[in-house]
């Protein structure tokens, strides 16, 4: 059997039927909502679901579509006759038979189950209902002894490993435990055997957890060393007899690239000790993945948005391909913004109403509205990226990330910058002149951070650029923001004829500076111009170095590099 979806009711504050749709086919989950909203007994939940320990099933009801092999059904029905009473039995005519065949063929059956008992069973639409009152005994009994164990066992049991919204790490005493706790307990102990003992790989904190603690933090701290220092500290004498003993702790301790000091974590803000924890609780374990459930509580806490883009940025690449569950819960947009849409990604909406918790599972850009609304994000709250790069539509996108690619970029679209589109002529509607007394948008109230990116749409060199174009350039340059207006007559006219041949063998046609691009490709890609994002899909999948070095591509391409990393070293500054 393969769950996709299931739903529970009836489990702590969340009473309502059916109110709770859990997404069995996805592996990263982000649940997001208010403080005090049920997010942790959601997680709560997910844990009693999918980490039980043998047969112990939650006390909770699940529901479930499920076919079955109605055969081994059928043969039971003839096997084994209905008894009506302690002295009445019944066989069932063979029409009969074919009905119940060809109803349970047709449909799947809805099923409700608390434990592994069945609680409720909904009667198949075909199927006569004097039939069904004749078999229902016998179906609840045969589903209970072989469907709800495929139920249950299709929800394959994880071992948990936990964050809690409340966490730290402190100093404590040597011993031989090498878990972390949710709290954060456990985790300096771990680091001391790990760079302390024979048995350990050193390398697994000073190089693994030190090189994805720098990728976190960015340009909010580099570190060049992690260590663990033990320290004495004077304890009352607990005889009373007046004299102190010593009792030793261990501490970890961090330096700082560029300086000769180290620290103690007992020093820093809450922030940082919330991303080494993580780290180390991703790292600590070195088994085969597959089996683990990560449960992640409000890893934003105290965080600068522009380190929670690239904290949350990291746990989705951590998880992908390992076939293991991560649950994370917030209450930030930050997070939304950066997993709406990505594949194999699942996203709940937790609210509160009347006492009454419920927990949603988003289908479309609609729901995930309605959740801004719940956390009070503005809108304009929800273009959370360091900069802004305007280009004309989505196919413009695509040739820029790619080019940016080829240029050894290091950063990430919805994380370090965001794309918005003024669709050819809307660029009228747009306006960088906060003084002007008009009714136009205004692009640096949206991000005060903009790079605009425009085709020339022009026949020759000679030409002049509209007036709305020369207008919005002159607003943005006047402010030292730049301007790309493309040296060819479309962004299209940067492609080289060698990589259309490597899509397109038998193209043979033209390309100049200032020629149509649709008309020339035309012959081997009809309809290009309805087409544009799949066609650059398909040639930027082929680009290579040499793409950067059509007309002033490349020039343009550095420029734009260079001013997304001003954006991030700015945004990284904590206010």
């Amino acid at each position: 059997m393969e769950i996709g979806k299931f739903w529970v009711s009836d489990y702590k504050c969340y009473k309502r039927p059916l109110e709770v749709e859990i997404d069995n086919s996805n592996e990263f989950s982000l649940v997001i909502g208010k403080n005090n909203s049920g997010k942790s007994v959601f997680l709560k939940l997910i844990r009693d679901i999918y980490c039980r320990k043998n047969d112990n099933y939650p006390n909770c009801f699940c529901s479930f579509f499920s076919s079955f092999d109605c055969n081994k059904f059928v043969s039971r029905l003839v096997s084994r006759p209905f008894i009506l009473s302690s002295d009445y039995q019944q066989s069932f005519e063979r029409w009969e038979i074919e009905e119940v065949r060809n109803s349970f063929a047709a449909e799947k059956i809805y099923i409700t189950v608390r434990g592994n008992e069945i609680s409720f069973l909904r009667k198949p639409a075909n199927i006569s209902t004097d039939l069904w009152k004749r078999i229902e005994n016998v179906l609840t009994t045969f589903l209970e002894e072989t469907v709800v164990p495929d139920f249950w066992n299709s929800l394959a049991r994880y071992n948990p490993i936990c964050v809690d919204s409340e966490r730290d790490i402190v100093p404590e005493e040597a011993n031989n435990s090498i878990k972390i706790n949710a709290n954060g307990s456990g985790a300096t102990n771990v680091v001391r055997h790990f760079l302390n003992e024979s048995d350990k790989p050193e390398e697994r904190i000073e190089k693994e957890v030190l090189r994805d603690l720098n990728e976190i933090m960015g340009e909010d701290g580099h570190f060049d060393r992690i260590q663990i220092k033990s320290e004495i500290a004077s304890q009352p004498n607990k005889a009373g007899n007046g004299e102190n003993g010593a009792e030793e702790k261990w501490q970890i301790y961090l330096s700082e690239s560029g300086s000769d000091k180290r620290f103690g974590l007992s020093e820093v803000g809450s922030g940082l000790k919330t991303i080494l924890l993580i780290l180390l609780q991703l790292h600590n374990y070195n088994g085969p993945h597959g089996n683990l459930l990560f449960c992640f509580e409000e890893p934003e806490n105290n965080l600068h948005p522009a380190i929670q883009r690239r904290l949350f940025d990291f746990l989705y690449r951590w998880s992908e391909g390992k076939g293991d569950r991560f649950f994370i819960t917030s209450h930030s947009s930050v997070p939304l913004n950066l997993y709406f849409g990505r594949p194999h990604t699942a996203i709940y909406h937790v609210e509160k109403i009347e006492g009454q918790s419920s927990c949603k599972l988003l289908e479309n850009l609609s729901d995930a509205r309605c959740i801004l609304d719940d956390l009070g994000i503005s809108a304009s709250d929800i273009l959370q990226a360091n900069g802004i790069i305007w280009v004309e539509g989505p196919s413009d996108r695509i040739y820029i990330n790619a080019w940016l690619k080829l240029a050894g970029s290091p950063y990430k679209e919805g994380v370090d910058y965001s794309f918005l589109y003024t669709g050819g002529k809307n660029l009228a509607q747009l306006s960088a002149d906060d003084e002007s007394v008009t009714q136009l948008i205004q692009m640096l109230l949206i991000n005060r951070n903009a790079v605009l990116v425009s085709d020339r749409d022009e026949d020759s060199e000679t030409d002049k650029l509209n007036v709305t174009k020369q207008r919005v350039i002159c607003e943005l340059t006047r402010k030292n923001f730049i301007c790309w207006v493309t040296a060819g007559r479309e962004i299209e006219n940067y492609l080289s004829l060698t990589t259309i041949q490597k899509i397109f063998p038998t193209f043979t046609g033209t390309l100049t500076r200032y020629g149509h691009f649709s008309e020339a490709i035309e012959p081997v890609f009809p309809n290009f111009s309805n087409k544009k994002r799949e066609f650059a899909e398909l040639i930027s999948s082929k680009f290579d170095p040499e793409d950067l070095k059509a007309l002033d591509l490349e020039s343009k391409i550095q420029s734009l590099l260079s001013e997304i990393k001003k954006w991030n070293m700015s945004a990284s500054k904590v206010e």
